[in-house]
């Protein structure tokens, strides 16, 4: 029997926080058991982060780091790397 497809899905963010909480209720409604929710936030200062912490767990995997001028290529690739 083949393996069950596992589903990521990526939200990123920065200051958004007048829709983030809409966002993450929407997907957390509907959302598979195989699914995870990844969250990118780009050093948001409105209080996103907060609102993110407020979801524990059903948030895998949280990344909160300001955007530099010079990312380097694999930034991005850490929440992936486990």
């Amino acid at each position: 029997m083949p393996e069950a497809l596992r589903i990521s899905i990526v939200i990123p963010n920065f200051n958004g926080a007048p829709y983030l909480g809409t966002c993450l209720d929407s997907i957390v409604s509907q959302r598979n058991a195989d699914a995870e929710i990844v969250l990118m936030d780009g050093g948001s200062t409105d209080g996103s982060l907060d609102i993110a912490r407020s979801y524990g767990a059903a948030i895998s995997v949280l990344i909160a780091e300001s955007d530099d001028a010079n990312p380097t290529p694999s930034q991005g690739d850490r929440a992936f790397k486990r």
